[in-house]
């Protein structure tokens, strides 16, 4: 990696945004489940609303796996990611609206984007981990 690279993360916080993020990837996956259960067994309205929160459950997963995947290098685009993977929580709780996860994504969500904007002021103490020189 390069030394100019910007650290906006400490790794604490790192940490508990990857956690946030694996909790975001455990209900994608959940809801992933049940939209193919509803998607075979449905006729008509149901399997429309299982192909759609199926889709849904993709891009949730998506975002929150390249979150996961990107957070341990703490710098702009684990940040990026992070808000990406919040915005997309909360929209997928508004979409999935009348379901339980209409009431659990957004709180999820919230806690994702409280972590992941708040400023990290011990994250210029720590150097970059995992950096070859």
């Amino acid at each position: 990696m390069d030394s100019s690279v910007e650290v906006v993360y400490s790794t604490d916080r790192a940490r508990r945004l990857r956690i946030v993020s694996w909790i975001v990837a455990v209900l994608a996956a959940l809801l992933a489940v049940f939209s193919i259960a509803l998607a075979v067994g449905g006729d008509g309205d149901k399997r429309a609303t299982g192909i759609f929160s199926l889709c849904v459950a993709a891009v949730l997963l998506g975002v929150s796996v390249l979150a996961i995947r990107l957070l341990p290098g703490r710098d702009r685009p684990a940040k990026r990611s992070a808000v990406a993977t919040g915005i997309v929580s909360l929209l997928a709780g508004l979409l999935l609206a009348g379901t339980w996860l209409s009431f659990v994504l957004p709180l999820v969500a919230l806690g994702l984007l409280f972590l992941a904007l708040l400023p990290d002021e011990n994250a210029d103490d720590e150097p970059l981990g995992g950096a070859s020189t």
